[in-house]
């Protein structure tokens, strides 16, 4: 193939990784895609058959290499680490009778609730997160 075509598909492949996120997989076949058109452009004497066996094993090999630099922070980051929504604090949006469900706001989002605690918890009452089942949040009336 031509080294214009697959600069072309390199490109897509990454501007494509922003619209359909897949945890830098597209990112890294458009990179492996450049570096084919890269090579190509220098010249180097490379047959389609080639080509095709570069392109996929390239890709792997920066999966496997560069990933967990490049997508640290967006997969195992803490904003994806629900379980670091405990020991945080929040308010009721209604009030939560002692032992029931409502809903709180921790961190600007809205989760169902459970008051865990023998006091019943009024509307916009401090909480603290104390647990978790599910996407329900454990809380408690902040001291």
């Amino acid at each position: 193939m031509a080294w214009w075509l697959w600069l072309l598909i390199g490109i897509l492949l990454i501007l494509s990784e922003s619209v359909i996120p897949l945890a830098f997989y597209l990112f890294f076949f458009g990179v492996s895609a450049c570096v084919l058109s890269i090579l190509l452009g220098l010249g180097v004497p490379l047959s389609t058959e080639i080509q095709w066996v570069l392109f996929p094993g390239l890709a792997v090999l920066l999966i496997l290499g560069l990933r967990r630099f490049v997508a640290k922070p967006h997969v195992n980051g803490s904003s994806t680490d629900m379980s670091s929504l405990i020991g945080d604090v929040g308010l009721t949006l209604s009030g939560i009778p002692a032992g029931g469900d409502g809903h709180v706001e921790v961190r600007g989002s809205q989760w169902g609730a459970k008051n865990v605690s023998t006091t019943s918890l009024g509307s916009k009452a401090r909480v603290k997160v104390v647990g978790m089942h599910g996407l329900t949040l454990d809380v408690v009336p902040e001291k």
